[in-house]
């Protein structure tokens, strides 16, 4: 099975400068909409696979919305749309850790390349996200 990184939005998490500064009128920011809100997401990095299964959660990239494969019915639609129009939509595997600052948009790993971190690993802060995928470096040591 093939794994990859990618950036995707987090949900309710907002990162533009017109928050930053607590902007009264949005009108300048170019994420803005009609309703005086933003809607730049903020990004992080994720293993991701194409593998998609009942109760997986995943990313559709032609909407860009998260959703859920809920039922054997739903994947069928699923696997029916991607055959005719192409793979849009992005299982996550979890979040890659933010100390693998080597890792990139597009890289790929095998299963043997990257280690699920469960909260209760010592030395890793992981009580705001949960399980974290650790990257094996080039040194042999997985961040």
């Amino acid at each position: 099975m093939k794994y990859f990184a990618k950036y995707l939005p987090v949900e309710g998490e907002i990162d533009c400068w017109c928050h930053k500064i607590d902007a009264p009128d949005r009108h300048s920011c170019a994420y803005y909409n009609y309703e005086n809100n933003c809607t730049k997401k903020k990004l992080k990095l994720f293993l991701c696979s194409r593998d998609i299964q009942v109760g997986d959660k995943y990313f559709n990239t032609t909407v860009n919305e998260w959703d859920i494969c809920d039922s054997e019915t739903r994947l069928e639609q699923i696997r029916e749309y991607e055959e005719r129009n192409g793979k849009v939509r992005i299982k996550v595997i979890g979040e890659i850790s933010p100390e693998a600052t080597f890792v990139k948009d597009g890289d790929q790993f095998k299963e043997d390349e990257f280690y699920i971190s469960s909260p209760d690993v010592p030395g890793f802060d992981t009580s705001n996200c949960g399980e974290l995928i650790l990257i094996k470096n080039t040194d042999g040591r997985y961040y």
